[in-house]
Protein backbone atom coordinates (compact mmCIF):
# COMPACT_ATOMS: atom_id res chain seq x y z
CA UNK A 1 0.00 0.00 0.00
CA UNK A 2 1.22 3.83 -0.74
CA UNK A 3 2.03 6.52 1.99
CA UNK A 4 -1.48 8.20 0.49
CA UNK A 5 -4.10 6.16 1.52
CA UNK A 6 -6.91 5.20 -0.97
CA UNK A 7 -10.93 4.66 0.32
CA UNK A 8 -9.80 1.24 -0.48
CA UNK A 9 -7.32 0.66 1.12
CA UNK A 10 -8.70 2.66 4.40
CA UNK A 11 -11.65 0.41 3.77
CA UNK A 12 -9.10 -2.82 4.12
CA UNK A 13 -7.39 -1.30 7.26
CA UNK A 14 -10.38 -0.85 9.22
CA UNK A 15 -11.69 -3.96 8.46
CA UNK A 16 -9.19 -6.18 9.19
CA UNK A 17 -8.58 -4.56 13.04
CA UNK A 18 -10.29 -5.77 15.72
CA UNK A 19 -12.42 -2.60 16.79
CA UNK A 20 -15.77 -2.41 16.96
CA UNK A 21 -16.25 1.22 17.72
CA UNK A 22 -19.17 2.60 15.87
CA UNK A 23 -17.37 5.63 14.35
CA UNK A 24 -15.29 2.72 12.79
CA UNK A 25 -18.56 0.84 11.63
CA UNK A 26 -20.10 4.12 10.01
CA UNK A 27 -16.58 5.07 8.41
CA UNK A 28 -16.82 1.66 6.66
CA UNK A 29 -20.66 1.92 5.96
CA UNK A 30 -19.77 5.38 4.41
CA UNK A 31 -17.00 3.69 2.42
CA UNK A 32 -18.62 0.82 0.97
CA UNK A 33 -21.09 3.20 -1.05
CA UNK A 34 -17.75 4.82 -3.03
CA UNK A 35 -15.35 1.94 -2.74
CA UNK A 36 -14.15 -0.15 -5.69
CA UNK A 37 -14.71 -3.37 -4.79
CA UNK A 38 -12.94 -5.36 -7.05
CA UNK A 39 -9.54 -3.67 -5.82
CA UNK A 40 -10.83 -3.79 -2.17
CA UNK A 41 -10.81 -7.98 -2.74
CA UNK A 42 -7.63 -7.87 -4.45
CA UNK A 43 -5.95 -5.75 -2.13
CA UNK A 44 -7.00 -7.64 0.80
CA UNK A 45 -6.03 -10.31 -1.22
CA UNK A 46 -2.44 -9.38 -1.39
CA UNK A 47 -1.89 -7.89 2.05
CA UNK A 48 -3.15 -11.35 3.66
CA UNK A 49 -6.02 -10.26 5.30
CA UNK A 50 -8.96 -11.77 3.06
CA UNK A 51 -10.24 -13.86 5.89
CA UNK A 52 -10.26 -11.27 8.06
CA UNK A 53 -12.19 -8.63 5.44
CA UNK A 54 -14.90 -11.41 4.78
CA UNK A 55 -15.00 -11.94 9.00
CA UNK A 56 -16.18 -8.50 9.02
CA UNK A 57 -18.73 -8.64 6.01
CA UNK A 58 -20.31 -11.35 7.20
CA UNK A 59 -21.09 -10.36 10.86
CA UNK A 60 -23.45 -7.92 8.52
CA UNK A 61 -23.16 -4.73 11.02
CA UNK A 62 -21.76 -2.60 8.04
CA UNK A 63 -24.18 -0.66 5.83
CA UNK A 64 -24.50 -0.73 2.24
CA UNK A 65 -22.23 -3.92 0.87
CA UNK A 66 -23.39 -5.24 -1.99
CA UNK A 67 -25.14 -8.87 -1.82
CA UNK A 68 -23.11 -10.12 -4.80
CA UNK A 69 -19.92 -8.87 -2.23
CA UNK A 70 -21.27 -10.55 0.88
CA UNK A 71 -21.79 -13.94 -1.45
CA UNK A 72 -18.57 -14.11 -2.69
CA UNK A 73 -17.59 -13.60 1.76
CA UNK A 74 -18.87 -16.58 2.54
CA UNK A 75 -17.80 -18.10 -0.24
CA UNK A 76 -14.50 -17.48 0.32
CA UNK A 77 -14.79 -18.35 4.22
CA UNK A 78 -16.35 -21.51 3.53
CA UNK A 79 -13.25 -22.16 1.04
CA UNK A 80 -10.57 -20.79 3.47
CA UNK A 81 -12.19 -23.09 6.19
CA UNK A 82 -12.15 -25.98 4.09
CA UNK A 83 -8.31 -25.50 3.57
CA UNK A 84 -7.08 -24.40 6.64
CA UNK A 85 -9.03 -27.61 8.13
CA UNK A 86 -7.27 -29.92 5.37
CA UNK A 87 -3.69 -28.45 6.57
CA UNK A 88 -4.51 -28.09 10.54
CA UNK A 89 -4.97 -32.02 10.62
CA UNK A 90 -1.38 -31.82 8.45
CA UNK A 91 0.07 -30.24 11.20
CA UNK A 92 -1.60 -32.83 14.27
CA UNK A 93 -0.09 -35.76 12.08
CA UNK A 94 3.17 -33.97 12.05
CA UNK A 95 3.19 -33.08 15.59
CA UNK A 96 1.89 -36.63 16.82
CA UNK A 97 4.26 -38.14 14.94
CA UNK A 98 7.24 -36.25 16.24
CA UNK A 99 5.77 -36.86 20.21
CA UNK A 100 5.45 -40.07 19.82
CA UNK A 101 9.46 -40.21 19.19
CA UNK A 102 9.90 -38.37 21.84
CA UNK A 103 10.78 -34.49 20.12
CA UNK A 104 9.11 -31.27 21.60
CA UNK A 105 7.88 -29.62 18.54
CA UNK A 106 6.24 -25.91 19.10
CA UNK A 107 3.85 -24.42 16.41
CA UNK A 108 4.24 -21.12 16.12
CA UNK A 109 1.99 -18.52 13.50
CA UNK A 110 0.11 -20.74 11.07
CA UNK A 111 -3.70 -22.40 12.49
CA UNK A 112 -2.40 -22.02 16.23
CA UNK A 113 -2.03 -18.37 15.94
CA UNK A 114 -5.36 -17.79 14.15
CA UNK A 115 -6.62 -20.00 16.94
CA UNK A 116 -4.77 -17.92 20.12
CA UNK A 117 -6.00 -14.42 18.05
CA UNK A 118 -9.11 -15.35 16.35
CA UNK A 119 -10.86 -18.32 18.67
CA UNK A 120 -10.94 -19.50 15.03
CA UNK A 121 -7.86 -21.84 13.30
CA UNK A 122 -9.62 -21.27 9.93
CA UNK A 123 -9.83 -17.36 9.62
CA UNK A 124 -6.14 -16.66 9.16
CA UNK A 125 -4.07 -17.94 5.68
CA UNK A 126 -0.85 -19.09 5.98
CA UNK A 127 1.37 -20.56 3.23
CA UNK A 128 3.50 -23.13 5.51
CA UNK A 129 3.50 -24.74 9.02
CA UNK A 130 6.45 -23.45 11.37
CA UNK A 131 7.73 -25.16 14.61
CA UNK A 132 10.28 -25.11 16.42
CA UNK A 133 12.52 -27.54 17.60
CA UNK A 134 16.00 -28.54 19.76
CA UNK A 135 18.60 -27.76 16.99
CA UNK A 136 19.77 -31.00 18.76
CA UNK A 137 16.85 -32.70 17.20
CA UNK A 138 17.57 -31.39 13.83
CA UNK A 139 19.00 -34.67 12.15
CA UNK A 140 15.89 -37.05 14.41
CA UNK A 141 13.03 -34.51 13.61
CA UNK A 142 14.21 -35.03 9.76
CA UNK A 143 14.52 -38.14 9.27
CA UNK A 144 10.78 -38.44 11.12
CA UNK A 145 9.63 -36.04 8.92
CA UNK A 146 11.20 -38.23 5.92
CA UNK A 147 8.87 -41.28 6.85
CA UNK A 148 6.07 -38.85 6.20
CA UNK A 149 7.44 -38.46 3.11
CA UNK A 150 8.42 -34.65 3.47
CA UNK A 151 11.81 -34.02 1.28
CA UNK A 152 14.00 -30.95 0.87
CA UNK A 153 12.95 -29.79 -2.93
CA UNK A 154 15.30 -27.01 -2.63
CA UNK A 155 18.17 -28.82 -5.26
CA UNK A 156 21.00 -28.12 -2.59
CA UNK A 157 24.39 -29.92 -2.23
CA UNK A 158 24.85 -31.68 0.92
CA UNK A 159 27.40 -28.81 1.70
CA UNK A 160 25.32 -26.21 0.44
CA UNK A 161 22.03 -27.10 2.71
CA UNK A 162 24.25 -27.35 5.42
CA UNK A 163 25.05 -23.60 4.95
CA UNK A 164 21.72 -22.93 4.24
CA UNK A 165 20.13 -24.16 7.61
CA UNK A 166 23.16 -22.68 9.37
CA UNK A 167 22.35 -18.92 8.55
CA UNK A 168 18.61 -19.46 8.08
CA UNK A 169 18.00 -21.45 11.42
CA UNK A 170 15.42 -23.56 9.42
CA UNK A 171 14.61 -26.01 6.48
CA UNK A 172 11.90 -25.90 4.46
CA UNK A 173 10.28 -29.32 3.41
CA UNK A 174 7.52 -30.56 0.80
CA UNK A 175 5.10 -33.18 0.95
CA UNK A 176 3.33 -34.96 -1.88
CA UNK A 177 -0.35 -32.66 -1.93
CA UNK A 178 0.68 -30.94 1.54
CA UNK A 179 1.63 -27.58 2.17
CA UNK A 180 5.21 -26.84 3.24
CA UNK A 181 6.33 -27.51 6.80
CA UNK A 182 9.73 -25.38 7.90
CA UNK A 183 10.94 -26.90 11.30
CA UNK A 184 12.80 -24.13 13.10
CA UNK A 185 15.94 -23.87 15.61
CA UNK A 186 15.97 -20.01 15.03
CA UNK A 187 13.30 -17.34 14.30
CA UNK A 188 15.52 -15.18 12.10
CA UNK A 189 18.74 -15.45 10.04
CA UNK A 190 22.08 -14.98 10.98
CA UNK A 191 22.30 -11.51 9.54
CA UNK A 192 19.74 -10.13 12.05
CA UNK A 193 22.15 -10.69 14.47
CA UNK A 194 19.85 -11.28 17.65
CA UNK A 195 20.57 -13.50 20.50
CA UNK A 196 17.33 -15.36 21.61
CA UNK A 197 17.40 -17.85 24.56
CA UNK A 198 15.93 -20.69 22.83
CA UNK A 199 16.53 -23.16 25.27
CA UNK A 200 14.64 -20.38 27.72
CA UNK A 201 11.72 -20.01 25.09
CA UNK A 202 11.23 -23.66 24.57
CA UNK A 203 11.45 -24.24 28.39
CA UNK A 204 8.26 -21.70 28.83
CA UNK A 205 6.02 -23.02 26.45
CA UNK A 206 2.45 -23.34 27.49
CA UNK A 207 0.18 -26.25 25.99
CA UNK A 208 -3.12 -25.08 23.91
CA UNK A 209 -6.28 -27.44 22.89
CA UNK A 210 -6.32 -27.45 19.29
CA UNK A 211 -8.71 -29.71 17.55
CA UNK A 212 -9.04 -31.80 20.85
CA UNK A 213 -5.43 -32.53 21.36
CA UNK A 214 -3.23 -30.34 23.54
CA UNK A 215 0.01 -29.13 21.91
CA UNK A 216 2.55 -26.33 22.80
CA UNK A 217 2.75 -23.11 21.93
CA UNK A 218 4.79 -20.26 23.19
CA UNK A 219 4.24 -18.50 26.28
CA UNK A 220 2.25 -15.41 25.54
CA UNK A 221 5.23 -12.70 26.32
CA UNK A 222 7.73 -14.91 24.11
CA UNK A 223 4.63 -15.38 21.13
CA UNK A 224 4.40 -11.54 21.10
CA UNK A 225 8.14 -11.09 20.44
CA UNK A 226 8.57 -13.97 18.19
CA UNK A 227 5.75 -11.98 15.75
CA UNK A 228 7.39 -8.38 15.90
CA UNK A 229 10.96 -10.57 14.94
CA UNK A 230 9.20 -12.24 12.09
CA UNK A 231 7.32 -8.88 10.65
CA UNK A 232 10.49 -7.59 10.88
CA UNK A 233 12.17 -10.12 8.74
CA UNK A 234 9.39 -9.92 6.21
CA UNK A 235 10.12 -5.84 6.74
CA UNK A 236 6.33 -5.26 7.54
CA UNK A 237 5.41 -5.37 3.84
CA UNK A 238 1.77 -7.14 4.33
CA UNK A 239 -0.71 -5.44 6.30
CA UNK A 240 -1.26 -8.84 7.43
CA UNK A 241 1.59 -9.36 10.25
CA UNK A 242 0.28 -5.89 11.64
CA UNK A 243 -3.36 -7.07 11.77
CA UNK A 244 -1.81 -10.11 13.95
CA UNK A 245 -0.17 -7.48 16.49
CA UNK A 246 -3.29 -5.91 16.85
CA UNK A 247 -4.96 -8.75 17.13
CA UNK A 248 -2.79 -10.48 19.66
CA UNK A 249 -3.43 -7.14 22.07
CA UNK A 250 -6.64 -7.24 21.83
CA UNK A 251 -6.84 -10.60 22.59
CA UNK A 252 -4.34 -10.38 25.60
CA UNK A 253 -5.02 -7.82 27.52
CA UNK A 254 -3.44 -8.56 30.46
CA UNK A 255 0.18 -9.48 28.60
CA UNK A 256 3.37 -8.77 30.89
CA UNK A 257 4.67 -5.54 28.79
CA UNK A 258 7.68 -4.89 31.86
CA UNK A 259 8.55 -8.51 30.79
CA UNK A 260 8.43 -8.54 26.83
CA UNK A 261 10.56 -5.55 26.97
CA UNK A 262 12.90 -6.98 29.67
CA UNK A 263 13.29 -10.09 27.64
CA UNK A 264 13.35 -8.18 24.31
CA UNK A 265 16.63 -6.16 25.81
CA UNK A 266 18.15 -9.05 27.26
CA UNK A 267 17.95 -10.62 23.63
CA UNK A 268 18.73 -7.78 21.15
CA UNK A 269 15.15 -7.33 19.85
CA UNK A 270 14.13 -4.12 21.62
Amino acid sequence: MSLSRSNEDLFIILASFPTTHQNCINTLSELALIVNWTEVVNGALTQGVAGLLCQRLLIKNIDNIPEEIIEAAQIYNDLQSEINSKNSYQLLVILTHLEKNNIKAIPFKGPVLSLLIHKNSNLRTFRDLDFLIDPKDKSKTLSLLSELSYQNEQGLTEAQNEAYCRYNGQVILFGKGNLAIEPHWEFAPQTFHIKLDYRAIRGRAQTVNFQNKNIYTLDTEDNFIMLCVHGSKERWHKLKWIADIAWYVNQFPSINWTTVLLRSEQQGVR
